[in-house]
This record gives C-alpha cells, structure tokens and sequence, in this order.
C-alpha cells in the first residue's frame, strides 16, 4: 500500500532518497488504512518470527508498506 500522511514531512540532505527504512515495530504508531479484498473469503499474514513488513516514509510524507498476507484457498 501507499499513502501520504503530511504529519510525517521531513527535510533531506541526500538528493533521490530512498526514505527511511522502518522497522516493523513502528508500524503500530503510524496510521495505517484498512485494507479490503474484494470477493475475499478468508485469509491469514504470513507470519514469521517477526512481522514480514517493509515499511518506507519518504521525505515527501509519502508511506510505502508492504506486509505479507496468504489468499487461503477454498479448494
């Protein structure tokens, strides 16, 4: 998913920046939107020993996060 949350405007000194590369464990201060899968029965996250998360904040306030979630199938 990606969004932009102004609150999290930040100035950088390097030129095409690649963000900031969070932790999984500040996804739970950040707002993050609902998700919805359309014509979705059922599923599970993938999990591991920590979160499978990947979590950028760019200069621009704009939010990539990705987090690994398993389409169970019904066969």
């Amino acid at each position: 998913m990606q969004w932009v949350d102004f609150r999290l405007i930040y100035d950088s000194i390097v030129k095409d920046s690649i963000g900031l590369q969070l932790d999984g464990n500040v996804k739970d201060k950040l707002w993050i939107p609902n998700m919805y899968f359309p014509h979705g029965k059922r599923g599970i996250m993938h999990s591991m020993v920590r979160d499978n998360i990947q979590l950028q904040v760019f200069e621009k306030g704009t939010i990539k996060y990705s987090h690994r979630y398993v389409k169970e199938s019904l066969g």
